[in-house]
């Protein structure tokens, strides 16, 4: 590595997101993450247990590190245990932002908030970035919460919603790769024919994110697939490109799954804008589904 080399720091490196953007930052840049736990996995950049609400061991580490980036993807994304413990979602999703924000420098560091489709209410779908936000369960309304903190705080920052799916560092399964294996084993999976989204594969969505950074855009930015489909039609083309048969995956609603949070049912993104402001178009659902599954089954 060169001395010219942007400084990168990642927050939730081992996430799914945050593991795809040290690999996407790491073919030209310093990258450095931040995580709650040790991660045994292989990782790229050099990373750091700390948690985001220590003030103390947060300034030293920026200070140490002086990055000319932060990408901050962590967060406590289940949406059940946000609803039954707010208080720990509003600590981790709106707290922790804050307290990054106020320690990074004001000037000579850009930020990156990654943000979700939850703050809307999916009453209609197709979202723009200046449709309102209305959330529906306490996850939706931290995130939103931290969208408010970063914008309010940083006139040049960038707040990022999106959704994703990938291949998990860690030892579990990411919801995909659940899917996978439940069909691999001739089991059938339930897929929600009444929920619509706009689903980005996370290293399709890292290059986008390295794409939006380097040509700082600034405000709020929808990273979403082309077109939207339901989760049961997303299953349905895992299984396709996989091999499996299609059938395996059963229609379901929302209302039999039972799911403690309410969700929105239609937060598919319009990814319009970006595909602007970015210069190219914008991946379809089958492209991340193709390369995810190539790239899951060739590392087994």
């Amino acid at each position: 590595m060169t001395t010219n080399q942007p400084r990168v720091l990642i927050t939730g490196i081992t996430g799914l997101l945050g593991n795809s953007l040290a690999k996407e930052i790491s073919n030209y840049g310093q990258v450095y993450g931040i995580a709650r736990h040790a991660c045994s996995g292989q990782l790229s950049g050099q990373m750091f247990a700390i948690d985001l609400l220590n003030s103390n061991e947060l300034k030293n580490l920026i200070n140490t590190i002086a990055p000319d980036l932060v990408i901050h993807t962590a967060g406590l994304a289940s949406v059940d245990v946000c609803e039954s413990e707010p208080g720990l979602a509003e600590r981790v999703n709106v707290d922790a932002t804050r307290n990054l924000l106020q320690i990074l420098p004001k000037h000579g560091c850009r930020f990156v908030h990654i943000s979700t489709d939850a703050v809307f209410d999916g009453k209609c779908g197709n979202y723009a970035e200046d449709d309102a936000p209305a959330p529906v369960n306490v996850y939706g309304k931290t995130k939103l919460r931290a969208e408010q903190e970063t914008l309010s705080l940083r006139s040049d920052g960038l707040v990022i919603r999106t959704a994703f799916y990938g291949r998990n560092l860690l030892s579990k399964e990411s919801l995909s790769e659940w899917v996978l294996n439940r069909l691999r084993a001739g089991c059938r999976v339930p897929g929600f024919t009444d929920v619509r989204f706009s689903p980005l594969y996370t290293v399709h969505l890292a290059r986008l994110i390295a794409v939006a950074a380097s040509k700082k855009v600034t405000g709020l930015l929808h990273l979403a697939s082309s077109e939207s489909c339901s989760k049961y039609h997303f299953a349905q083309l895992l299984a396709l490109a996989a091999g499996f048969d299609k059938e395996l995956v059963y229609p379901t609603t929302l209302q039999e799954a039972g799911l403690l949070a309410p969700r929105p049912k239609n937060v598919s993104l319009r990814a319009s804008y970006a595909a602007k402001v970015l210069g190219e178009p914008l991946p379809s659902v089958s492209e991340g589904v193709e390369a995810f599954v190539c790239e899951t089954l060739a590392s087994r």
